[in-house]
């Protein structure tokens, strides 16, 4: 299934410097950079995640793990991660164009993010590597 735009492309983000993913960013920015990352399994559940995204999203790593993506960022609900053995090109395609994805924190604030995303094979395995860089709208 294909990756559904929901519609941020055409909608503004809000520039209201007082807004809840204003302030989640700018509490990610203000310590020293950590990469937010996490692993997934081919169907898209969280393996593992950094600190950063602990602090990003204001989950523990326990409540992260073996739930899957969506509960993080909606718009990945009904994504296929790998068609015929590869990454999805859409997907791929759309995270190297600098899509805005809306991503949810524990507390339901809309957080505006890019996303990368790598097939990283180890051992005869294969998982995905998902690089979350939050959007300060403030700065837009």
């Amino acid at each position: 299934m294909d990756l559904q735009i929901a519609g941020n492309a055409t909608r503004g983000i809000n520039a209201n410097t007082n807004s809840p993913q204003d302030k989640c960013a700018a509490e990610y920015k203000s310590e020293p950079y950590m990469p937010i990352m996490l692993t997934l399994d081919k169907q898209g559940t969280i393996q593992e995640c950094s600190n950063a995204a602990e602090s990003l999203f204001s989950y523990k790593r326990r409540e992260l793990v073996w739930q899957h993506i969506s509960c993080l960022f909606p718009q990945l609900t009904e994504i296929q991660f790998i068609l015929h053995d590869r990454l999805n090109p859409f997907l791929n395609y759309i995270c190297h164009c600098d899509y805005i994805f809306e991503s949810l924190n524990k507390h339901g604030d809309i957080i505006p993010c890019n996303l990368n995303i790598f097939l990283v094979e180890h051992e005869g395995n294969s998982d995905l590597r998902l690089i979350v860089r939050p959007i300060n709208t403030a700065a837009s």
